[in-house]
C-alpha cells in the first residue's frame, strides 16, 4: 500500500517522499568519481563548483567533509519546509541556501546536514557534465551471477535512481520510467 492509513494502493504513478535514503547514492556516485579520478576527496567545493556564492564554503570545505557531514554545512530545514514548492533543481537550493556561512570551522565536529549532500549533488552534475536531458549512469559491478546495479543521475534535478536489477530489458524500462517521471525532469 502506498498510503495504508487512507487504503491508498501502491500503483507505478505513486510518489514518495524518500528524504535522506538517496544519500547513500549520492555517497556512492561521488566515491565512483573518485576512483575514476574525476574527484578530489581532499580538493575544496570551490574546484568543481567556482561560482559557489560563499567564499569559505568554496574554498575551505572539501568533498571529503561533506561526505563525513563534518563540513558545516547546516541544515535545510525549516526553510525546506516554507519553500519546498519552489525547489525543484539543485541551483534552487544553491540561490536559497548558498550565501550562509559555515555554522563550524570545517573537520572540527560531526553535524548532519542535508545540504553538504545537495553540495555533492551539485558536483556530480559539473563533473560529469551530462548535456541536458542525457542520464549519466554509474555501474557498480557487483551483484550475484546475471545481477548488475546502476546509478542513474538525471541532471538539473538532483535525483540519483538506485537501479540494482537483472540485466533484462525489464530493468532498463523500470529505470528509464523512474527517471523520466521524476519532478523536475524535462518531458
Amino acid at each position: 500500500m502506498a498510503d495504508r492509513e487512507r487504503g491508498i494502493p501502491n500503483m507505478l504513478s505513486a510518489r514518495f517522499r524518500n528524504g535522506s535514503m538517496t544519500k547513500m547514492f549520492t555517497g556512492v556516485a561521488i566515491g565512483q568519481l573518485i576512483q575514476a579520478g574525476q574527484v578530489n576527496p581532499a580538493a575544496p567545493v570551490g574546484s568543481y563548483l567556482p561560482d559557489h556564492p560563499n567564499r569559505d564554503v568554496a574554498t575551505k570545505i572539501s568533498i571529503h567533509h561533506l561526505l563525513t557531514h563534518s563540513g558545516g554545512t547546516g541544515d535545510i530545514l525549516p526553510e525546506y519546509y516554507e519553500r519546498r514548492e519552489q525547489l525543484r533543481t539543485i541551483a534552487d537550493y544553491l540561490a536559497l541556501f548558498g550565501e550562509r556561512e559555515p555554522r563550524f570551522e570545517p573537520g572540527t565536529r560531526y553535524e548532519y546536514s542535508h545540504y553538504g549532500f545537495i553540495l555533492l549533488g551539485a558536483v556530480i552534475e559539473a563533473v560529469s557534465n551530462p548535456i541536458c536531458g542525457q542520464i549519466t549512469t554509474f555501474g557498480h559491478n557487483g551483484g550475484g551471477p546475471g545481477m548488475s546495479g546502476d546509478l542513474s543521475f538525471w541532471p538539473n534535478s538532483g535525483h540519483i535512481v538506485a537501479v540494482l536489477a537483472n540485466k533484462d530489458w525489464i530493468a532498463t524500462e523500470v529505470s528509464g520510467f523512474i527517471c523520466c517521471h521524476l519532478p523536475g525532469t524535462p518531458t
